[in-house]
């Protein structure tokens, strides 16, 4: 179980770091405000993309190609991570309460 969480742990760490990539780009290149560029970025990987904001630059074009590749594989991956530590979690919990219903 620590190696999972190790493993959620770093997966988390990746996507915050990708996410403030993306958020000071789109700072920086579109002109956004902070909490619109973090907005942007946050949209893009996890795909919603409401299409509220959108890159209106070249380079910023470019770049979300990009970082939708890249992202979108890191945030559905740290979800995925999430998704089977729970199970795991919940999974352990019934077999702990199974036993003591059996040895009674």
């Amino acid at each position: 179980m620590q190696k999972k969480l190790r493993n959620l742990f770093f997966a988390l760490l990746v996507l915050f770091i990708i996410i403030c990539i993306g958020s000071y780009f789109y700072y920086k290149v579109e002109n956004l405000s902070a909490i619109d560029a973090i907005y942007l970025a946050t949209m893009t990987i996890t795909t919603v993309g409401y299409g509220d904001y959108v890159p209106k630059t070249y380079g910023g074009k470019i770049f979300t190609i990009a970082y939708s590749l890249v992202g979108i594989g890191v945030a559905f991956y740290t979800l995925a991570l999430i998704a089977r530590y729970l199970v795991i979690k919940a999974t352990e919990e019934q077999i702990k309460r199974f036993k003591k219903i059996v040895k009674k």
